[in-house]
């Protein structure tokens, strides 16, 4: 092989083989960053769906201690309704519900704006009045909030950006330091090769 060859051939293993392994490192960090984001995703749903379950908790203590306090007897009655409407229009922004359907014996009452889709989380509400001896009536209430898909959708794009900033910016740092770490050694080795080639014996 001639002096050319062999200063070509070393050129292109010492320029090469570490941008390879960088090359490697790096697409493993985007492969980890995406799992990571569905992890993270995964996660989001579950507490999406933990927190619809408080808010429908709370939304039932609330319009369990209304009825029970003015409405026993007369749950579906039209100040009833109103009345009920006006707590859950209050509520509505804190508890992040859509719609609300409240069902039982004496009819049912629908507020907000129920659709395909979303997410719901039922309760049965047990009115018993404390100023009567007549049996606890049963009214089944349906909160409906906005679908897990959707809401975890919402958060998808800023998760990935921001994993993806943080993959780039790994990427480039550790590319340049095994960029140092294996350039340097390997050309080394090189250049002694090649003096050994050479007929240096003391390289």
């Amino acid at each position: 092989m001639s002096e050319e060859s062999r200063k070509n051939s070393g050129e292109t293993i010492s320029g090469g083989l570490p941008v390879k392994i960088t090359g490697i490192v790096f697409w493993g960090m985007v492969l980890v960053g995406l799992m990571i984001a569905f992890i993270m995703l995964e996660g989001k749903e579950r507490e999406l769906a933990a927190s619809n379950d408080n808010y429908a908790t709370l939304l039932e203590q609330r319009l369990v201690e209304r009825i029970v306090e003015h409405y026993a007897s007369e749950p579906f009655s039209e100040n009833a309704r109103n009345d009920l409407k006006q707590i859950a229009k209050k509520l509505q922004p804190n508890l992040h519900f859509e719609a609300i359907e409240l069902s039982g014996h004496g009819g049912t009452l629908l507020f907000g704006d129920k659709r395909t889709g979303q997410e719901a989380v039922t309760r049965d509400l047990i009115i018993a009045s404390a100023q009567s001896t007549a049996a606890p009536s049963m009214i089944r209430m349906t909160v409906f909030f906005p679908g897990l898909k959707k809401a975890a959708a919402d958060h998808r794009k800023p998760i990935l950006i921001t994993i993806g900033l943080m993959v780039v910016v790994f990427g480039l740092i550790l590319q340049r330091i095994l960029h140092r770490l294996l350039s340097q050694p390997f050309s080394s080795m090189l250049a002694s090769a090649k003096q050994f080639a050479d007929g240096d014996i003391a390289a």
